[in-house]
């Protein structure tokens, strides 16, 4: 029975830790989101190339890892 208490209060301090990450990682996104329409509104020809160059790199590790599962 005890053991089962410190499994419980393991797992409520870990949720209470996970939640104050999460909290962090929300404000860091935020942060994040806000230079990136920045810079998007600054420069946007070179904003649009980024992301172009991006989802092109994503296109090619995705088709390259489907076309891997194929020959599998």
């Amino acid at each position: 029975m005890a053991k089962k208490k410190s499994l419980q209060a393991q797992a409520l301090k870990a949720k209470k830790l996970a939640k104050k990450e999460i909290a962090k990682a929300k404000v860091k996104l935020g942060e994040a989101e806000r230079k990136v329409e920045a810079f998007a509104k600054k420069d946007p020809k070179k904003a649009m190339l980024i992301a172009a160059a991006v989802g092109a790199a994503v296109g090619a590790g995705v088709a390259v890892a489907l076309s891997r599962m194929k020959k599998k």
